[in-house]
């Protein structure tokens, strides 16, 4: 004799087989993976790299003179420098014109003038942006570039 084998027909719960629940489950801890730690890293970014959010200004002597390295106006020689260079500050002047307009350098090496424009942009600075001003046999700028130290 064989046993009598009852079947039950249970009809399926239509949640359940759409997987909705689970895929909405899977892009909610996906976007939360996702900008937590970009939410994260903004604020530590902006909390260390001294230009994060400011733009370029433009040079003004008095503030390049007042931006030394134990004032709280650290950096914006930094943020000065393209209107420096492109400004035509700089263009034929003489040593003691740069001198003037810059005071003194910070080091003179092998002919070059070296100010410190500040730390360098990014979340470890480590190293301090430097202005190098080179001068021609007759003393007048010939070549102006950027260098890290």
């Amino acid at each position: 004799m064989q046993p009598l084998i009852i079947e039950e027909e249970v009809e399926p719960d239509p949640k359940s087989e759409s997987g909705w629940g689970s895929i909405f489950l899977l892009y909610a801890v996906l976007a939360l993976v996702i900008a937590v730690p970009f939410l994260w890293l903004r604020h530590t970014y902006s909390e260390l790299d001294p230009y994060w959010g400011r733009g370029k200004i433009s040079f003004h002597r008095e503030a390049w003179l007042a931006a030394t390295e134990d004032s709280p106006t650290w950096g914006e020689r930094f943020l000065m420098l393209d209107d420096l260079l492109k400004g035509s500050h700089l263009e034929g002047c003489t040593r003691s014109k740069v001198s003037e307009l810059l005071g003194p350098p910070f080091m003179e090496w092998q002919g070059m003038w070296r100010y410190y424009l500040g730390p360098e942009p990014g979340i470890v600075s480590v190293d301090s942006i430097l202005l190098c001003i080179r001068f021609d046999s007759a003393g007048v700028v010939e070549s102006t570039f950027t260098h890290t130290n």
